[in-house]
């Protein structure tokens, strides 16, 4: 590796994580519009989506589109805790 300082240090892998484009509001759907997969520079918390066609997925559950059980900042890595499906539930109360 000529050129290359074997003590500088490496750059950590990125990986893909999608993330909310604009504010999701608690009971809407995600959609192609609120959401993008970004190359995020760091560890990605467990449950975090990580490609866009996941995150859209039909809710396996209910068989609906996936929808925000919490508001999602806009920036915010979108994860699966955060919206319907698996083991999770939309409540008003």
């Amino acid at each position: 590796y000529q050129g290359q300082d074997p003590a500088a240090p490496k750059a950590a892998p990125e990986r893909m994580a999608v993330i909310a484009l604009k504010p999701i509001k608690f009971g809407e759907n995600l959609t192609p519009e609120n959401i993008v997969e970004k190359p995020w520079p760091v560890e990605l918390p467990e449950g975090a989506f990580t490609s866009k066609a996941e995150a859209l997925s039909v809710d396996p559950v209910g068989n609906v589109p996936r929808m925000a059980m919490r508001p999602i900042a806009v920036n915010e890595v979108v994860m699966r805790s955060a919206v319907s499906g698996e083991a999770s539930r939309l409540s008003s109360s």
